[in-house]
């Protein structure tokens, strides 16, 4: 009897007789279950199960989970997921927008710092926050309980920030943002991955963009409660940028803490809240759409001890995961440009420190209400990435050319600069879930994944980096190095966008002509006799 592959018979057989003794071991009892079940479900589910590689009674069981009980079910991740996930990010934003905060202040004329020493200031964070990124994700592998490694990432920056508020030198102030880099370097690609391992593509954005919209208000945030804390100016002998720096410190200890408590590791490590049933059915939709490959990172595995050497290869010589990274930076340039310097931005229209402050807060807003509505609309219709992307690109080249042409004479423009402002952070923000979500849903296998994630990130930071040199004080209030920047980098990411698209399509045209050999049988090329 003839075979496409014995290989894959005999992997079938084996997971079927696995999933059998999952069941007669009493590991799935229908009586008891509280997923919801159809009669058996239809064979028009099931066959779309069994397409995406799950073996025949796997795609039964989830043939008979109603589109309503599996919303139920992703409703009770988010609970425990995207809030925990959502204030770390908040804070890891604020810890790293504090410092244009206390430069408002007086955090200069305090440490004695002149001439380009902020910026030397911003970019320490930046050269370990890049380096750390790829090597911080290699150590997450490792961890059987992601929750204690973002734990210990959180604290420490927390660490790192309170002791900003005790410097007495400039050498001090980079020791303590340096740190900050070191530690906030794991946070994002690890934040990436556990999504991607809760979640599938279709649901990936959305969640995404709920926790990426703290990195939008935070700079809402940062200017409020810079401006309150700055009232203490003088408490305890200490001046107000000290406190920014103190207290917001202790509140990242604090959430550091509780994230090893609070935060969720993997569906086969949650059994404490989800029952075996919802267990199943996520780890079932994780194998199915981010490949079956991918099922071996559920949790249930030891962690790896040796690097992946091939899958390192793969992820260097992946030509899409470098579009897809420039994409993201040209997001991540704007994004830390304007972070620490729109407040000294709208100064210069002429407003006092403290309503600078405050005026800040408008643009950021307005860039949260913006990722999280177009991230839903993008899940919501399961929609390509491509227009959001584009549409948010467009926004960044109409913003940065206007403020371009005007900021030179930023008191005679208020108006018109200030609204190019907010729509140039409505512009900034979205991009970075859209391109993120639209790469990691294109990586197959576990290990090329995680890595890859970091690798990603650290390319897209290297943005950020240039972020932090391309607003110059001595070019205050025109600024002309950096909205020209900002305004090359979303040319050049509308051009990899494109680019990116137009490969996807290329190869998903010859995916579509395998399927069709694959579907002739024993007639077809790729068929394999048995002799």
């Amino acid at each position: 009897m003839a075979v496409s592959d014995e290989k894959t018979t005999m992997t079938t057989t084996l997971e079927a007789a696995a999933t059998s003794r999952d069941i007669k071991g009493g590991s799935f009892s229908p009586a008891a279950s509280t997923v919801e079940h159809a009669e058996g479900g239809t064979a028009k589910d099931t066959a779309k199960w069994v397409e995406n590689g799950l073996v025949e009674r796997e795609a039964r069981f989830m043939a008979t989970v109603s589109e309503k009980e599996s919303s139920r079910i992703y409703r009770k991740v988010d609970l425990r997921v995207i809030p925990m996930l959502t204030a770390l990010y908040l804070i890891a934003h604020l810890d790293r927008a504090n410092l244009g905060n206390a430069k408002l202040e007086g955090l200069e004329k305090d440490l004695g710092m002149v001439g380009n020493d902020y910026n030397i200031a911003v970019s320490v964070f930046f050269i370990p926050y890049i380096l750390f990124e790829l090597p911080s994700n290699m150590v997450l592998a490792r961890f059987k309980r992601p929750s204690l490694y973002l734990s210990i990432l959180v604290t420490g920056w927390g660490v790192s920030v309170l002791g900003s508020g005790f410097t007495d030198s400039f050498a001090g102030l980079c020791v303590c943002r340096c740190l900050v880099g070191v530690f906030e370097a794991g946070f994002l690609p690890a934040a990436f991955w556990l999504i991607s391992q809760w979640y599938p593509p279709y649901r990936a954005q959305s969640r995404t963009g709920i926790f990426y919209f703290a990195a939008a208000t935070s700079g809402a945030f940062s200017g409020l409660l810079a401006a309150a804390i700055a009232q203490m100016d003088g408490l305890a002998g200490k001046e107000g940028w000290r406190w920014i720096f103190i207290i917001e410190g202790c509140l990242s200890v604090l959430l550091g803490l509780g994230a090893y408590f609070l935060l969720p590791d993997t569906p086969a490590l949650s059994t404490s809240w989800l029952a075996p049933e919802e267990i199943r059915y996520l780890e079932l939709v994780f194998r199915a759409t981010r490949g079956r490959n991918a099922a071996t990172g559920t949790g249930q595995e030891k962690p790896k001890k040796k690097v992946n050497w091939k899958a390192l290869r793969a992820m260097l010589t992946d030509k899409n995961l470098y579009l897809q990274s420039m994409i993201a930076a040209g997001s991540s340039l704007p994004n830390n440009g304007m972070k620490y310097t729109l407040p000294q931005i709208v100064k210069n229209m002429g407003y006092t420190s403290t309503k600078a402050q405050l005026l800040s807060v408008p643009p950021f807003m307005a860039a949260g209400l913006m990722t999280i509505v177009s991230s839903f609309w993008v899940d919501k219709r399961r929609s390509k990435k491509l227009p959001l992307i584009l549409l948010c690109q467009c926004m960044l080249l109409v913003g940065f050319s206007v403020l371009f042409a005007l900021a030179p004479h930023i008191k005679d423009h208020i108006a018109v600069c200030y609204t190019f402002v907010v729509i140039a952070c409505m512009g900034i923000y979205p991009i970075v879930p859209a391109a993120s979500t639209w790469c990691i849903n294109n990586l197959a296998g576990p290990e090329k994944r995680v890595a890859s994630i970091g690798f990603f990130t650290t390319l897209a930071n290297l943005g950020g980096f240039l972020g932090s040199w391309v607003f110059l004080n001595t070019e205050s209030p025109a600024y002309p190095t950096g909205f020209g920047t900002c305004l090359s980098f979303a040319a050049v990411g509308i051009i990899c966008s494109l680019t990116v698209e137009w490969t996807y399509k290329r190869h998903n045209k010859k995916w579509r002509a395998f399927r069709q050999l694959e579907e002739m049988g024993d007639r077809s090329p790729l068929f394999k006799y048995i002799l």
